[in-house]
């Protein structure tokens, strides 16, 4: 199970459930942002795709550095902005 609510840029993120399970939640969350994305705005759901696969194979990424707190906080932020940029 995955329960997220991001509110002003603060996450609560509640993960219970086996690795498959979460792997699955995570797949599917991302799955369907960016079918919405697709069907309203192509490039912005490119922009989202290259920002996720980016976040998600750099090894150096924020995302593996810390679970939350302000390393997370700028995650998110820099994910933003990456997608805003690539957008425009």
């Amino acid at each position: 199970m995955l329960n997220v609510k991001v509110r002003n840029g603060n996450a609560q993120i509640i993960a219970a459930g086996d690795l498959k399970e979460l792997a699955a939640d995570i797949t599917c969350v991302v799955s369907d942002v960016y079918g919405q994305l697709l069907e309203n705005d192509s490039d912005c759901a490119y922009a989202f795709r290259g920002a996720m696969i980016h976040a998600i194979a750099d090894p150096n990424s924020q995302v593996w550095t810390t679970a939350d707190g302000p390393q997370m906080d700028s995650a998110f932020a820099h994910l933003s902005r990456r997608i805003e940029s690539e957008v425009v």
